[in-house]
């Protein structure tokens, strides 16, 4: 290359690089910006409480059973849930610890049935409760729901019938000691 040559790609190089300093400048000079300033975001409240004898609460005492003969089943056993918060709730039960239990084998042999308000049903077993959520039937509890022992067919009353399978009945009696069900209550999910 010669030393014109050499002197011509410089000068070419050194024009090239101050015309992409003064298009960056004036680039820079021409923006702008807004701003969205104190920005808050909350939820809404999800309060599903269940009657315990005088007012709605976190806790309820649960049922006891006596004298159930296998395969004629409790009986329905009512309870009263109220949906406090702002948004319509998905119900769901489960069994977080096993009891202990005689008499019989098979947590799939202790049926457990809630029926909701309108008759809708959801037969299930102990099994499915302790390994995980089930829902309950009349899904969802709509946001102010409350359950009302004295208003039959109110949203929000339900019961419970427990069972258990008579050919899995190992002696003379069984016995399922004492155990929490646990209701959770969870917003449906926006499509």
């Amino acid at each position: 290359m010669s030393r014109s040559t050499l002197a011509i790609a410089r000068a070419t190089g050194v024009i090239g690089a101050t015309v992409a300093l003064i298009v960056g400048v004036t680039f820079a000079q021409l923006n702008t910006t807004a701003t969205l300033s104190n920005n808050t975001v909350s939820s809404a409240t999800a309060d599903l409480t269940l009657w315990d004898g005088s007012a709605f609460a976190q806790t309820a005492p649960g049922f006891t059973v006596t004298n159930l003969i296998p395969g004629a089943g409790s009986g329905p056993l009512p309870f009263y849930f109220k949906n406090g918060g702002a948004v319509d709730l998905i119900v769901t039960a489960h069994v977080p610890v096993a009891p202990s239990a005689s008499g019989f084998s098979g947590w799939e042999n202790l049926k457990v049935t809630f029926t909701d308000n309108n008759g809708a049903v959801q037969a299930t077993n102990m099994g499915a409760l302790l390994a995980g959520e089930v829902a309950l039937p009349g899904n969802p509890v709509t946001a102010g729901a409350q359950g009302n022992a004295g208003v039959p067919n109110t949203e929000g009353n339900y019961t419970a019938t427990f069972d258990i399978t008579p050919a899995a009945v190992t002696g003379s009696s069984a016995t399922v000691d004492s155990f929490d069900i646990v209701f959770t209550g969870t917003a449906p999910t926006p499509l």
